[in-house]
């Protein structure tokens, strides 16, 4: 794996961060207004952090995963044992 460059993982990770705390800060505002049980509170936040997880990995390895890789990585096994191909 290439180490990723300076500039790519820079100013757009951080701002993809900063958008999801303050969507995360909005949500415990209405959830502490409306008086959620802390069980739904600890639901929602853990959502919110397991999604700013998965976009930030999804924009971090862009150019090195795709879908049609693992498509491939799955079917390929799959495509020459119908078709009897060594």
């Amino acid at each position: 794996m290439e180490p990723v460059d300076a500039q790519y993982g820079g100013i757009e990770m951080i701002a993809i961060a900063v958008i999801f705390v303050a969507i995360g800060y909005l949500e415990w505002v209405y959830l502490i207004r409306e008086k959620q049980k802390a069980s739904i509170i600890r639901i929602v936040m853990g959502c919110s952090f397991f999604l700013l997880l998965c976009a930030e990995a999804v924009y971090l390895f862009a150019d090195n995963w795709s879908i049609g890789m693992f498509m491939n990585t799955v079917f390929s096994p799959v495509q020459k044992w119908l078709f009897a191909e060594t």
